[in-house]
C-alpha cells in the first residue's frame, strides 16, 4: 500500500483479478486508508460475502452496518424520496421508472421474443403507480399483474383515469393485449419471491413503504456505512435488486445534495462483485460525470466478461487506478492492451497472490499487499440496532382503486385508531385484540399491523404499565377527529349542529371516515359525507351468509343532510340531485316524522333514504 497516495485515489478505481488473488484484502486496506487518511470523505461498501464487513468494521471505529439479518433495514426500490417541487418529481419518477424496467428485465430474464412488450407492460403499470403514490411496493406491481390476468380491461380505465400521457397508455395497452396470459406466469413467480410469505426478510426489506437507509447521514465526511449481503444467507434475486437499489439510491441522493447547493465531499462507493449491478443505465453517468458530484466508484471482480463492452470501455476510461491481480490469457491480453502495453499480459497471467500491476495515468507498478486480520464476528452483534419493519400488505391499488376520492386510511388502520379514539384516552392492547375480533373477526396479526403503522405515523403511542400495554392518540392523530361541538357555520342552528354531532359520533364508533362541511369551502358538500367500509360476503358451513367488513376498501359514501321545516323545496331537492350527480347514496336526516313525511312528499319516489334522528 505505500505506493499509493491521497492524490491517486481521487477518482474511480477498478479493481479485477481471479477468486483468492486478493482483491477483497486490497478493498479492505483501501477503505481503511480513505478512512484514516482523507477526514473529508465518506466510505460506502457493498459486501455480498460477508467476511469482508467484520474485517473493516473491526478496523475504524463505529462504522454504520445495514445487515438483513444482523441489522434489519428497509429499502424500497420504488421509493421516490423527497423533492422539492413537481418538476424535480417528474424527473425523480422518468429516471426511476427507467432503472427499475432495466432491474426487472434482467431479473426476470424474459423471453427475447416477448420482451419489448414486457417492458413496455412494466414502464406502464410503473407510471400508473407513481400516479397514485412517492412508494410504490413490489406487492402493488404483483398485484396489478394478478389482476391483469384476471381483468385485462380494468388496466385500460383505471391508467385512462390516472391522467397518464396518452403514449403511455396506448404503449401499455398493446402491449397488454398482444401477450398471452402465460406471458405474464413466470414474472409473477419471480416477483412472488419479494412479496410472499408475509412478514418474511425479503418482503419486510422491500415493501415498507419509506426506505429507513439514511442517506443523507452516510454522505458526512468521515462516516463508514457497510451494506452486508452475504450470499450464503440471502436469495440471489433479492441481493441483486438491493445492490441495484443502494447504488440507485446512493447516486440520487448524490445529485439531491449538489442540486441543493450542500456541500459536496467526496464519497467511495465501493461495490465488490460489481457484476451484480453492471446492467444498471445509470453506472454510464456516475462513471463519466458523477466526479463533480463528489462520488467516486471502486469497483471489483473476477473477470472482465463479467461487464459488456461498452461499460467495460467507461470504466477503463475514466477510471483514475486501475489495479490488476492475476487473471486468465484472455483477459489478460484484454487488459494490456487497455493499459497500453501488450508486454504485460505475461506479467498479467504469473502474479501471485495478494500481487497486483498497477495503472495510474501513465506509469504501471507492481504493487503487493498484505493480509488483514480476520476480525470479530461479535462485531456484527455489537453494531447491530433494533429496528421495526411496517411492512405494508395492503396494496395501494387496491386502495385507490374507487372513482372515489379514498379517506387517507384503510379501514383496518382507521377502525382502530377511532376505536382507541372513541373508547380512550387510554385503551389496553387486550382489549383493541379482543374487540377487533369480536366485531370484525380480525385475528390478532392483523390488529397488530394496524397498531405497528399507526405507531410508526405518530398517530398513537404505546404506554406500558404493570398491567400491559395501553395505547392512546397523540396530539397528531387527534387532527384526524373533528371537536364534537363544533360543526357547519355555515348552517347554523342548535339543533342542525346537534344532530350533525350524533350522527359524526355514531360513525366514528363504528369505524367509518366522516367529513364534516365546516361551511368554509366554496364547493357545495353534503353537511355529511361518510365512508363506510366495503362488506364482502362470505358462505359458512350450513350456508350461513355473512358480510365481513372489508381490510382495504371503502364502499360508496353516504351523503347525510340535515333536513329542517325551515327549508324550502327547492333546497331539499338541489341537495338531492347534488349528491346523486357525484354517484353518493343519499340520506336525509330530520327530527320528527311530520318533516320525514314532507320530505317524501317534495320528493316523491327516488333513490334516496329518509331516517328520523332523536338528539336527546
Amino acid at each position: 500500500m505505500a505506493s499509493l497516495d491521497v492524490e491517486s485515489l481521487k477518482g474511480h478505481i477498478f479493481v479485477v483479478g481471479a477468486t483468492g488473488s486478493g482483491k477483497s484484502t486490497l478493498l479492505v486496506f483501501l477503505m481503511k486508508y480513505i478512512h484514516e487518511n482523507m477526514k473529508d470523505a465518506s466510505v460506502i461498501f457493498i459486501d455480498p460475502h460477508g467476511d469482508a464487513s467484520i474485517q473493516i468494521a473491526s478496523l475504524v471505529e463505529n462504522p454504520t452496518l445495514y445487515d438483513p439479518i444482523y441489522s434489519p433495514f428497509a429499502l424500497n426500490p420504488m421509493d421516490l424520496g423527497s423533492y422539492k417541487d413537481e418538476s424535480e418529481r417528474t424527473y425523480l419518477v422518468q429516471r426511476r421508472v427507467s432503472e427499475l424496467v432495466n432491474m426487472l428485465n434482467e431479473l426476470f430474464g424474459v423471453e427475447q421474443s416477448r420482451a419489448p412488450r414486457l417492458l413496455w407492460i412494466f414502464r406502464g403499470l410503473l407510471y400508473y403507480l407513481y400516479s397514485i403514490t412517492d412508494t410504490p411496493t413490489f406487492l402493488d406491481l404483483y398485484t396489478l399483474l394478478s389482476d391483469l390476468l384476471k381483468d385485462p380491461n380494468e388496466i385500460r380505465t383505471l391508467m385512462k383515469s390516472s391522467g397518464l400521457d396518452d403514449e403511455i397508455i396506448k404503449n401499455t395497452i398493446e402491449a397488454i393485449s398482444s401477450l398471452p396470459p402465460e406471458a405474464f406466469t413466470a414474472v409473477l413467480n419471480r416477483i412472488s419471491g419479494f412479496v410472499m410469505p408475509a412478514g418474511s426478510l425479503t418482503s419486510k426489506t422491500f415493501n415498507t413503504r419509506k426506505t429507513s437507509v439514511e442517506w443523507n447521514k452516510m454522505l458526512e465526511p468521515t462516516q463508514v456505512t457497510i451494506f452486508r449481503i452475504p450470499r450464503y444467507a440471502l436469495p440471489d434475486d433479492f441481493r441483486k435488486i438491493l445492490t441495484s437499489t443502494i447504488v440507485m439510491d446512493l447516486f440520487f441522493a448524490i445529485e439531491k445534495r449538489k442540486n441543493d447547493g450542500k456541500p459536496i465531499t467526496p464519497v467511495y462507493l465501493v461495490i465488490d462483485e460489481f457484476q451484480n449491478v453492471a446492467d444498471l443505465d445509470i453506472l454510464d453517468v456516475i462513471f463519466s460525470e458523477a466526479r463533480k458530484f463528489g462520488l467516486f466508484l471502486v469497483i471489483a471482480h473476477q473477470h472482465l466478461l463479467q461487464v459488456n463492452d461498452t461499460l467495460l470501455h467507461s470504466i477503463l476510461s475514466n477510471s483514475r487506478l486501475i489495479i490488476a491481480f492475476r487473471l486468465g490469457p484472455e483477459d489478460a491480453e484484454k487488459l494490456a492492451k487497455a493499459m497500453g502495453n501488450l508486454n504485460l499480459k505475461e506479467t498479467l497471467t504469473n502474479l501471485p497472490n495478494y500481487t497486483a500491476l498497477v495503472k495510474y495515468i501513465d506509469k504501471h507498478y507492481i504493487m503487493k499487499t498484505k493480509d488483514v486480520p480476520q476480525g470479530n464476528p461479535e462485531i456484527l452483534k455489537k453494531l447491530s440496532k433494533k429496528v421495526e419493519l411496517n411492512e405494508d400488505r395492503i396494496p395501494v391499488y387496491y386502495v385507490t382503486k374507487s372513482k372515489y376520492p379514498a379517506p387517507p386510511f384503510t379501514p383496518l388502520r382507521w377502525t382502530v385508531l377511532s376505536f382507541i379514539y372513541t373508547n380512550g384516552p387510554q385503551v389496553s392492547y387486550e382489549r383493541v385484540k379482543n374487540e377487533m375480533f369480536r366485531k370484525y373477526a380480525w385475528d390478532e396479526s392483523l390488529t397488530l399491523s394496524a397498531l405497528n403503522y399507526l405507531q410508526d405515523k405518530g398517530l398513537i403511542k404505546a404506554v406500558r404499565t404493570a398491567d400491559g400495554v395501553f395505547y392512546e392518540v397523540t396530539p397528531h392523530g387527534l387532527t384526524y377527529f373533528k371537536p364534537r361541538d363544533v360543526f357547519s357555520k355555515r348552517a347554523g342552528g342548535a339543533l342542525h349542529n346537534a344532530m350533525v354531532g350524533e350522527i359524526y359520533r355514531r360513525s366514528i364508533e363504528n369505524g367509518y371516515w366522516v367529513e364534516v362541511d365546516d361551511g368554509n369551502s366554496f364547493e357545495e358538500k353534503p353537511d355529511l359525507l361518510v365512508f363506510m367500509p366495503m362488506e364482502n360476503t362470505s358462505v359458512e358451513r350450513g350456508g350461513l351468509v355473512k358480510n365481513i367488513r372489508s381490510l382495504e376498501e371503502w364502499g360508496i359514501p353516504v351523503a347525510y343532510e340535515i333536513e329542517t321545516l325551515s327549508n324550502s323545496s327547492e333546497q331539499i331537492k338541489k341537495n338531492l340531485y347534488k349528491n346523486l350527480s357525484k354517484g353518493y347514496r343519499v340520506v336525509f336526516v330530520v327530527e320528527n316524522e311530520e318533516n320525514a313525511k314532507r320530505i317524501r312528499e317534495i320528493l316523491g319516489e327516488g333513490n334516496y333514504e329518509v331516517i328520523v334522528l332523536s338528539t336527546s
